[in-house]
């Protein structure tokens, strides 16, 4: 890591929602009275919630617990205030995108190690150790696929908190045959990660960079952020038995950050 500084993250706490699945901020007031959405179960229901970060809910709605009450009862959503700060999609940080090949297929017929973004051996081994992968270092081929789920900005210029999906090529020990017929020796697999991005070279770029957990709590599937003041707000989606989870830290900036006019004079006058 170079001597650029970041932002530093304090853990204040964590808030359980209700069901498994994917999870988003739809908005976060200056208040921090939070609004999130939930997407669970094989039917797609539909939840949303405005609670405050104590974990106390002011107010839901949940599609599957309401049609189980009153089948064919159509669900308002929530009304956002206007002073919420919403969540962003990834425009500001696309330079981190990349697809690349098939998720599954024969390494040397598609011409795998030409098109996964390779990795260090020290990402190798990093990797290697995920829970997701576990895998011995040599096996691990490279990057498939990034893809900024949300990002937020930092009060730093250039600097943003992101929200990003990987896909990680691998050889599988036994090759097989696919649902559709079709040989493959090489796999996919899945990981996200939560962290800074800046377009500065200064900004350690490496994946071990990217992956370090996040101070306090450990993010499992980190799908949606939002920055509110000197607050940090991620969206954590569940899986099994684990429900989604809101997660919170207080933002410290390594400097004074300048208001627009203050960084305009700056540039004039030095």
């Amino acid at each position: 890591m170079t001597d650029f500084s970041l932002p530093t993250l304090d853990y204040v706490r964590s808030v359980n929602l209700r069901h498994p699945g994917d999870c988003s901020l739809l908005g976060v007031t200056p208040d921090l009275r939070i609004y999130a959405e939930e997407i669970y179960s094989s039917d797609g229901w539909i939840a949303q919630h405005c609670l405050l970060p104590t974990g106390e809910f002011l107010e839901s709605i949940d599609e599957g617990e309401d049609s189980a009450a009153q089948p064919g009862a159509s669900i308002a959503p929530l009304a956002l205030p206007d002073a919420a700060v919403r969540s962003s999609s990834g425009w500001q940080t696309m330079w981190l995108n990349f697809a690349g090949p098939r998720h599954r297929g024969m390494r040397a017929l598609e011409r795998i190690d030409d098109l996964v973004r390779p990795f260090s051996m020290q990402d190798r081994i990093h990797l290697s150790q995920h829970p997701t992968l576990i895998l011995p270092p040599p096996m691990v081929l490279g990057l498939a696929e990034s893809y900024v789920l949300a990002e937020t900005r930092t009060a730093m210029p250039g600097v943003y908190f992101v929200c990003r999906r990987l896909r990680i090529a691998h050889l599988v020990a036994i090759p097989g045959i696919d649902e559709q017929g079709e040989p493959f020796d090489y796999d996919t697999r899945v990981i996200y990660t939560a962290h800074f991005a800046a377009r500065s070279a200064a900004l350690d770029d490496s994946l071990i960079a990217q992956m370090q957990p996040l101070p306090g709590v450990s993010l499992a599937r980190p799908m949606d952020c939002v920055i509110v003041g000197d607050h940090l707000l991620v969206a954590d989606g569940g899986e099994g038995e684990r429900v989604s989870a809101i997660h919170l830290w207080r933002l410290s900036y390594p400097v004074p950050i300048l208001t627009a006019e203050e960084q305009r004079l700056k540039r004039i006058y030095g």
